[in-house]
């Protein structure tokens, strides 16, 4: 008999929530991920393209977003880089998504960065949304106050994953300090490989110097020199120019490879 009571109370409480619609009555919020139609027309932004566009919103009360879409071939960490008019780094708000709606980037959490440059009159919001597959993502420029009219740009790029492979090293001559270093290009549609840099410690988990810096995406070898009766240790990075800076990006470091000097 009190179980049968139980069920009835719980069955007539959820009627009751159903019928005043406290269930169902919850708005559909931007926080959700974009509809259907925003990935329609979200606009293609390929790697290291810059967009240009204009917030038109003029409430707080209305929140609206332009939404932008980049596609990936292999994983990768995404870089963006936004800049707007002004100081907004109250009022605006970048967003990443993946296709299935899943927030990576919450430009509204403390994870948002806008440095505002006084002189410039201009802020920037730089950052990276780490180790995604390939697929395609959406972009939300999304506005939290009033910015009628404000301009911004955007640019996407990769920060490449892939590490150089195969390293060895040779003693040119017995009891000589040069050392031949070789290893595998990487080869990478998604970036502009500038060429590779070198580094030699004489501890394993040591302070690693850059001693040879070499130019080419398909450059496999480089000269070197360490001293002689010590065990050398050598890493290989590639760098690139990131189209999302004037900075150069740089790979992981490649596995240790360890000659000793005789």
């Amino acid at each position: 008999m009190l179980k049968t009571l139980k069920k009835s109370v719980v069955l007539v409480l959820a009627c009751a929530l159903i019928l005043t619609g406290t269930i169902f009555s919850e708005p559909v919020s931007a926080a959700t991920g974009p509809s259907n139609y925003d990935q329609e027309m979200a606009q293609k932004i390929t790697i290291g393209e810059t967009k240009e566009g204009t917030l038109l919103g003029t409430s707080t009360k209305e929140t609206k977003s332009t939404y932008y879409k980049i596609k990936t071939k292999n994983t990768y960490d995404l870089v963006f880089s936004v800049e707007a008019e002004n100081d907004c780094s109250n009022q605006v708000e970048v967003l990443v998504w993946n296709s299935k709606g899943v927030l990576l980037r919450n430009g509204a959490s403390s994870k948002a960065n806008w440095k505002y440059d006084k002189e410039a009159n201009k802020s920037k919001d730089e950052f990276t949304v780490k180790k995604k597959k390939a697929g395609t993502y959406y972009i939300e420029i999304r506005e939290s106050g009033s910015t009628e009219g404000r301009q911004y740009t955007i640019k996407g790029t990769v920060r490449l994953r892939a590490k150089v492979q195969n390293v060895t090293a040779k003693q040119q001559v017995k009891g000589g300090k040069k050392v031949t270093v070789n290893w595998t290009p990487i080869k990478d549609d998604a970036v502009n490989i500038q060429g590779y840099k070198v580094y030699r410690a004489y501890k394993k988990n040591g302070k690693y110097k850059l001693v040879a810096t070499v130019k080419g995406a398909d450059t496999k070898t480089a000269e070197v020199k360490a001293a002689v009766g010590k065990k050398a240790y050598f890493v290989v990075k590639a760098y690139y120019f990131s189209k999302n800076s004037d900075k150069n990006l740089f790979s992981k470091a490649s596995s240790k490879f360890m000659l000793e000097m005789k």
